[in-house]
């Protein structure tokens, strides 16, 4: 099973005066990048993790039977007559 993570990334101002949320965001199992002038200088992670991250948290499928799809997808969404006009 292959888990992805999506990282947040802070400068260092900006995680200054978001403390509690990245706090929260850390805590919640989430990997923080902190950056000066927008070059990396540290990532926070969660206690008991390693420090290698994974890609992505969302599990494969995760919507699997949450999406209708109406109508035909097949078919055109404008007719073939109007067609001229996107030329």
């Amino acid at each position: 099973m292959v888990y992805y993570l999506i990282m947040k990334k802070y400068n260092v101002s900006e995680a200054k005066a978001k403390f509690s949320a990245v706090m929260e965001a850390v805590e919640s199992g989430e990997y923080v990048t902190l950056c000066k002038r927008n070059k990396v200088i540290a990532t926070l992670v969660p206690c008991g993790t390693s420090s290698k991250p994974v890609k992505h948290c969302t599990k494969i499928g995760w919507a699997k039977s949450q999406v209708k799809i109406l109508g035909d997808i097949e078919k055109p969404a404008i007719p073939e007559s109007d067609w001229e006009m996107l030329q």
